[in-house]
């Protein structure tokens, strides 16, 4: 797998870029204002506390504009949705034919991603150093049976925090390792970015059936270290799908010009979504507003005293 990572892809991280550019700056002007090695300090903690604040802030307007939609419209039905709206649908999720079955914690569902990595001592730097070894998505064709009947799903979804599993070492690391030989002699070779612009293309595009291997890295020589996150769509769970209507297609596809993600995923119904995840807003609101407020505040009072 040769080609280069897509536009989408590059595009994903302007806002990374930004934030990097936005924690240099705020380091610059405090440091500069300050002198020496405290104004450096202070500058550093004044960047991570606004950094942290608008990523968390980021992260609840996406919980928010989501929890909106599912209280408009989850108790509706299909034939009360208009064409390219989006909307939040619940229900049970099915497959046609046999269901998947993700690799580590060994559920049978109707969609996963996997990424495998490996913690070893760096030769060269000192300390432990993370490398990807393998990537994976995978999803079969899914509906959601619904009470006003059955909804597909036309993109590859994004996976709440709540369908995220990690596990290292032990038996999780000797089953990972035995994935990984198998994966050595199937899957192409590709690099992060590469595999992630694929994702990004489902998530963002049409897909009925995907199923996609990569070897990003070099075979571990042990089980120590292994690590594998799993995200993954059960079959036969209630859940709340959120994303735009298309009629012609009878499912739920890409959402545009949108924060967050295209096609999103929260396990349980409607009503359990809205009590747990406004529940975490609200938590991570006064977060944010924290640690804003510091940083700001280490800024204002170097522009105060800075020399």
């Amino acid at each position: 797998m040769s080609e280069m990572p897509s536009t989408r892809f590059l595009t994903s991280l302007v806002p990374a870029v930004l934030l990097l550019a936005m924690l240099f700056g705020v380091v610059l002007f405090v440091g500069g204002r300050l002198g020496g090695m405290g104004g450096v300090l202070l500058g550093i903690l004044a960047g991570a506390c606004i950094v942290l604040g608008v990523l968390l802030g980021y992260w609840n307007l996406v919980d928010w504009t989501n929890l909106r939609t599912i209280r408009r419209t989850a108790g509706s039905t299909p034939a009360a949705w208009a064409d390219g709206s989006v909307i939040a649908a619940e229900g049970l999720v099915r497959v046609d034919g046999e269901p998947l079955v993700a690799p580590f914690s060994r559920t049978p569902c109707a969609a996963y991603t996997y990424v495998l990595s490996h913690d070893r001592q760096s030769s060269t730097r000192g300390g432990r150093r993370r490398q990807l070894l393998a990537q994976g998505y995978h999803l079969a064709r899914t509906r959601l049976e619904c009470a006003g009947g059955s909804v597909r799903l036309c993109a590859f979804p994004g996976f709440s925090d709540a369908l995220r599993e990690a596990g290292t070492g032990g038996d999780r690391g000797e089953e990972a390792l035995r994935f990984l030989e198998t994966l050595a002699g199937t899957a192409p070779r590709a690099n992060e970015g590469q595999v992630l612009s694929g994702l990004l293309d489902a998530r963002r595009g049409f897909v009925e059936e995907v199923r996609r291997d990569f070897v990003t890295g070099a075979r571990a020589a042990s089980a120590a270290g292994l690590t594998a996150v799993e995200e993954v769509l059960p079959v036969d769970r209630p859940v709340c799908v959120i994303g735009t209507w298309k009629r012609a297609l009878g499912g739920l596809g890409a959402r545009r010009g949108r924060i967050g993600p295209n096609l999103i995923v929260y396990p349980g119904t409607a009503s359990e979504v809205i009590e747990r995840v406004g529940k975490e807003l609200r938590g991570f609101a006064r977060a944010a507003i924290v640690l804003v407020a510091t940083g700001v505040a280490i800024v204002g009072y170097a522009l105060l005293r800075g020399t």
